[in-house]
């Protein structure tokens, strides 16, 4: 009775064993081939997904412009001045002349690299400068400034230009003036330097005349509060150089 039940049990279990076995074989083939497919060619296709939710960015997605190119930024670090302050300047208090589009706005200026640019759609004048205002984080006196020219498009280049400085961002007091300011080469980076001893906190340039074009733009504006004098080696920085008393 029991005991002979027991032994047919026993014999039982490695048929068993193995059916399971052959049964898990089976289903894990099948869902190896389920994840692929033949397209109308014959060839075979791979089909995968990811982690990636529908709505989510794309991990290697390109960013192109309205021209269909790729807007990839040239990175020209044109390094720092002694005393350098431009580091202290608000880039969500900048005003002046409207940027001709957002990626080549006025922040450009200010982020020691004269790969990216600040364009504005204007030719200046006396009467109507384009202009470049700023707010510091607190007052910081001015004796030094760097301006250096676009990547492309020589006529755009600023030519003559004041400086200024202010307290109320009412009453403005003249830092310093250029004129007829050329600039021979692209990302061409000109220092100049004058005499100051107030500390400002706000500052903005008005450019009153560019080198020919209905349009203008320059790279970088960095400001410092050491003077530069001239026998100062500015290769790192440019080859341009300017003083003023």
């Amino acid at each position: 009775g029991e005991i002979e039940l027991k032994e047919r049990l026993r014999k039982l279990k490695r048929p068993l064993s193995l059916l399971l076995s052959a049964t898990c074989i089976l289903s894990f083939c099948f869902s190896t081939v389920s994840a692929t497919s033949l397209d109308d060619t014959g060839k075979q296709e791979m089909h995968f997904q990811t982690s990636f939710e529908s709505g989510d960015p794309s991990p290697i997605e390109s960013r192109l412009d309205e021209d269909r190119s790729k807007n990839v930024e040239t990175v020209a670090d044109v390094g720092r001045l002694a005393g350098d302050v431009t580091h202290l300047v608000s880039w969500d208090t900048l005003w002046g002349s409207p940027d001709f589009k957002a990626e080549e706005g006025k922040h450009n200026l200010f982020d020691y690299n004269t790969g990216s640019k600040f364009l504005t759609g204007m030719q200046p004048s006396q009467s109507e400068p384009v202009e470049v205002g700023f707010e510091l984080e607190k007052e910081a006196v001015v004796q030094t400034y760097l301006i250096a020219s676009g990547v492309d498009e020589q006529g755009r280049d600023p030519s003559a230009w004041t400086l200024y400085g202010s307290n109320d961002k009412e009453d403005w007091t003249e830092l310093d003036k250029q004129q007829g300011i050329t600039f021979s080469s692209r990302e061409e980076k000109k220092v100049f330097s004058f005499s100051n001893a107030t500390p400002y906190r706000y500052y903005k340039i008005a450019v009153t005349q560019n080198a020919g074009a209905p349009m203008t733009q320059f790279s970088e504006l960095q400001i410092a509060s050491e003077m530069v004098e001239p026998s100062v080696d500015l290769t790192s920085l440019g080859s341009g150089f300017g003083s003023s008393a």
